[in-house]
Formats: C-alpha cells, sequence, structure tokens
C-alpha cells in the first residue's frame, strides 16, 4: 500500500505510534504502516485529519491531497523539507525558455498520448476478436488512424519548429476519432455523447473526471518528488492556479490508467444516473491496481508506480540536457 485514498463520508485519519490509524463513527476499521505510505488522498468531503498525521507525514515526505465535491485536487499538504534542488527548477525553466524544444517535447507527450489511446482500442479490439461479435473491424481501423496521427506527429518533430498549431490540430483529430468510436460500437453507453469536462452531470464522464483527479493526484506527488515546479508546463497554457506540467504529463497515462477502467465498467456505469460511492469505490481500487501492477521497461518489470517516477526523473534530465525523454507506451 503506497497510496491510500479515502471515499468514505465521516472518515477520521489520525496516528496512533508509527502507523496511520483510520475510523468510522469512532470505531477503528484500518491500521497502515506510515513507512509504507508515499501519499494520502481525501476524495470525500466530511473527512478529518489530525494534525498529528499532518506532522508525521510531513516529516516523513507522505504527501496529502485534497479533492473536492466533483473530484478536483483543490490542495495538496506537504512539508516544507524538500529532495528537490534549485539547480533542478533552473534547469526546467531554461528548457522553457527555447519555444522549439519545449514544442518537440510537447509533441513527444502528444505521441505518447495516441500510441497509448491506440493500445486501448487494440487491448479491446483483441477481446472483440475471441468473442466474435463483429466489432473488432471498427476497432482496428480507428487504431489505425491514430497509429496514422501519432506518426504524423512523429514527422513534425523532425522540422525543429515551433509547430504548437499543427499538433493541436492532428491532437483534436485524434481525440474526436477516440470519443466517438465507443459509444458506436456500443462500448460506452448511449448516454455518453462525447468528452465534458469538470461538473458534467453525464455518469461516464463524471467517471472519467474523477479517475483522472485520482490519476493527477500520483502525477503531482512523482513531480514534486523529483523536485520540478507542477506550474511551469511545455504545452498546456500557463494560467494562476493552472499546474500546467500535471496536465502535460498525465496525457501519457490517461488512456490506459482511466479510459480502459471507465470502458471496462461501462455496465455499472449504464445503470447509474449518478456516480454512486460504490462506483468512486470501484474506480479508485481499479487505478491503485493499475499501477500496482508491473509491466516491462528498459528490459525489466517493474510497477507503473516506479515506472511514472522513473519517466519524471528522466524528464529532469532532459531539461538538464542529459537524457532524452520519452513517453511510456503501453503494450496490449
Amino acid at each position: 500500500m503506497r497510496h491510500l485514498v479515502i471515499c468514505e463520508y465521516g472518515t477520521a485519519l489520525g496516528v496512533t505510534g508509527a502507523r496511520v490509524t483510520v475510523k468510522q463513527k469512532g470505531e477503528l476499521i484500518a491500521e497502515y504502516p506510515l513507512s509504507r505510505l508515499h501519499t494520502i488522498t481525501i476524495a470525500k468531503e466530511g473527512v478529518s485529519l489530525s494534525s498529528n498525521l499532518i506532522q508525521e507525514g510531513s516529516s516523513r515526505g507522505i504527501r496529502i491531497f485534497i479533492l473536492n465535491g466533483i473530484g478536483e485536487c483543490v490542495a495538496a499538504v506537504s512539508g516544507i523539507r524538500s529532495h528537490g534542488v534549485g539547480q533542478t527548477r533552473r534547469h526546467q525553466i531554461l528548457f522553457l525558455e527555447d519555444g522549439v524544444c519545449s514544442a518537440e517535447l510537447a509533441m513527444r507527450i502528444m505521441y505518447g498520448k495516441l500510441r497509448n489511446q491506440r493500445a486501448v482500442i487494440c487491448y479491446f479490439a483483441k477481446s472483440a476478436a475471441r468473442q466474435q461479435n463483429g466489432i473488432s473491424v471498427k476497432l482496428t481501423e480507428t487504431a489505425e488512424q491514430l497509429k496514422a496521427a501519432a506518426d504524423q506527429i512523429a514527422a513534425y518533430a523532425q522540422c525543429k519548429e515551433d509547430c504548437r498549431a499543427s499538433l493541436l490540430g492532428i491532437e483534436g483529430s485524434g481525440a474526436s476519432l477516440y470519443w466517438h468510436l465507443w459509444p458506436e460500437v456500443g462500448l460506452l453507453p448511449e448516454s455518453f455523447c462525447g468528452r465534458e469536462g469538470r461538473g458534467s452531470p453525464e455518469p461516464v464522464n463524471a467517471a472519467l473526471n474523477y479517475g483522472y483527479a485520482i490519476l493527477s493526484s500520483r502525477i503531482w506527488n512523482a513531480i514534486l518528488v523529483a523536485g520540478l515546479e507542477p506550474y511551469l508546463g511545455f504545452f498546456h497554457v500557463e494560467r494562476p492556479g493552472k499546474p500546467s506540467l500535471v496536465l502535460d504529463l498525465i496525457e501519457e497515462y490517461r488512456a490506459w490508467c482511466v479510459d480502459r477502467i471507465i470502458i471496462k465498467n461501462r455496465t455499472l456505469l449504464a445503470r447509474a444516473k449518478t456516480l454512486t460511492p460504490l462506483i468512486k469505490k470501484r474506480i479508485i481500487d481499479e487505478v491503485q491496481n493499475c499501477f500496482a501492477t508491473e509491466y516491462a521497461y528498459k528490459g525489466k518489470r517493474l510497477s507503473l508506480d516506479s515506472i511514472l517516477q522513473r519517466q519524471v526523473y528522466r524528464l529532469v534530465g532532459h531539461f538538464a540536457g542529459n537524457k532524452n525523454y520519452k513517453p511510456y507506451l503501453f503494450k496490449w
């Protein structure tokens, strides 16, 4: 257990010895060793935290993320002691001042996003082919279209120019293909007519937004552990209160870590009118399981949690000019 997520109203968190205690109505329901925790995410209103837990967590480098009622991360609590060094952020700032370099890095992330969206489509195409349900052809066709879009972005990356406008156009076309595919082949309910952002009442969009919020706390933590500035990104526009680097890096993981999970739970969502505590817990558990799963990485088998952190460290090296960042591509 590296990441604890609390999603029950009325839960109280405290510390006894070297363990986090979780209580409901004064009754102890769980304990977790502080030594095994990296983050605590509060994904429900009405949860209480003791000051002892905040102090103990801060001294141990355990970050606490707090989500609001619609799943947006609104606060992060961390200690003033950090492993990050000033040089790391200086390299980040100097790199981002070069428009061509930052645009080329944005292209790599968008390439990874499209390839991982394709991986999710191929994942379901493989299952459809086994079941012989007739939708595998459409899934395979769309997967090839996304591959072509990713290859187009890779070609732009060779131009060594700031091609951000073209990148946005290709990424937008790919997103349209990707999101319109799922209800067309019956892998998402008819209520889903396309992506809607924060506050959407439609169950599938609400589930996606909730899953992305859980994922964003993982990305945010990896960035802070590496000593980078989460508000300085290379693709998303910088605005007050907008963690641009978090939004940049989450693109690489959205499809496999959240979209795939929501599509797998389409039957549950088709019957729902809103996100129930059961659905939220299902999303949290499956995102947790995804990050605990081992995947191939540079000749080894590592948990996705470890892969994410290594990828962010690699980004630190890319900013410094001594490593070459490549997006992590999932296999189906």
